[in-house]
């Protein structure tokens, strides 16, 4: 009798150790997590900037989704296809680059998009220069910035000034009637 129950003593042990063992990691995942969605709240907190940003133009009708990241990463998307298209370029990349704080409400950032023609084929590229101004809510911003093109084998071919108007975008949370539906 008794072997038996060691045995039964020994198999509960186990599952309680498990069950521990399980609980302890799914804890340390929620404190690791809370950690670092802590740290990403407080990154923008200090840099107001940091988010996804509804961008215009104010000479093109396109608008575009830019996402400042914690670190200096931008990423941007939105049109990739331009109408009319300034010949001979018809589509473009995702635009990547990288931002840095110059003031309390201020960032300078750089970022590059690959274009290409109505085939597909590689006609060059834009890198933007731009400086952007947050106003004191840190909810919208202005910005002033330079292109310059180059064809493929890195000659720039055109350069212009352009203004862009950003607005945060913001969490709409869901009301309670849309929950239950």
């Amino acid at each position: 009798m008794r072997a038996r129950d060691g045995g039964m003593w020994r198999h509960s042990h186990r599952l309680v150790l498990g069950v521990c063992i399980t609980g302890m990691i799914a804890l340390c995942s929620l404190v690791i997590s809370g950690c670092a969605g802590a740290h990403a709240q407080q990154q923008a907190q200090e840099d107001p900037v940091v988010g996804t940003w509804l961008v215009t133009e104010s000479n093109n009708p396109t608008r575009n989704l830019d996402t400042f990241m914690p670190g200096g990463v931008f990423v941007s998307t939105g049109s990739n296809l331009f109408t009319p298209p300034p010949a001979p370029i018809r589509f473009r990349t995702t635009r990547q680059g990288v931002w840095r704080r110059t003031g309390p409400h201020e960032v300078d950032y750089t970022f590059m998009v690959f274009l290409f023609d109505a085939q597909g084929t590689f006609v060059g590229t834009n890198k933007i220069r731009a400086h952007l101004t947050l106003n004191q809510a840190a909810d919208a911003y202005t910005v002033v910035g330079r292109f310059q093109r180059f064809d493929p084998d890195g000659n720039p071919v055109a350069s212009g000034s352009e203004a862009l108007r950003g607005t945060r975008m913001v969490v709409e949370p869901l009301s309670p009637e849309e929950l239950k539906n």
